[in-house]
């Protein structure tokens, strides 16, 4: 078998496609995707729960009251792999333990709708549609 036979697949329909045709479906189905993150972004009244002015400042907390005690960030650096094994479903499974890593940056994490994710004082993560700012206690 050679590279291009082993890139096609048969679908559970039975019909035959090949990687350039998956991931032709995949580029249109992260086009429309966007298109609709946009959209749900201009619905989502982000300011709308806050108790405060736009521009003041104030504390953030879950729209149930739970004080937010960070953002939950996703750090950028290098990773020097000294060994790896591959498992059984294909993927690459690191030697975490004889890895060199270097942050470089961070940012903030977001969610699959996009939004920025925060970290609650109970340890869970919400969503920026789910945070309001309140006035900040003396």
């Amino acid at each position: 078998m050679n590279l291009q036979q082993s890139q096609s697949r048969t679908t559970s329909a039975g019909a035959t496609r090949s990687l350039a045709e998956i991931d032709h479906e995949i580029a249109h189905l992260d086009a429309e995707r966007s298109r609709l993150l946009a959209e749900r972004r201009r619905v989502i009244n982000f300011v709308g729960a806050d108790e405060v002015a736009i521009g003041r400042t104030g504390t953030l907390v879950t729209l149930d009251g739970v004080a937010i005690v960070g953002a939950n960030d996703v750090k950028f650096g290098r990773a020097q792999v000294i060994t790896a094994s591959r498992k059984l479903d294909g993927s690459i499974d690191l030697d975490l333990a004889a890895t060199v890593w270097s942050e470089d940056s961070t940012m903030p994490s977001r969610d699959a709708n996009g939004e920025v994710e925060y970290l609650t004082a109970n340890g869970d993560i919400v969503p920026e549609s789910k945070v309001k700012l309140v006035a900040a206690s003396a």
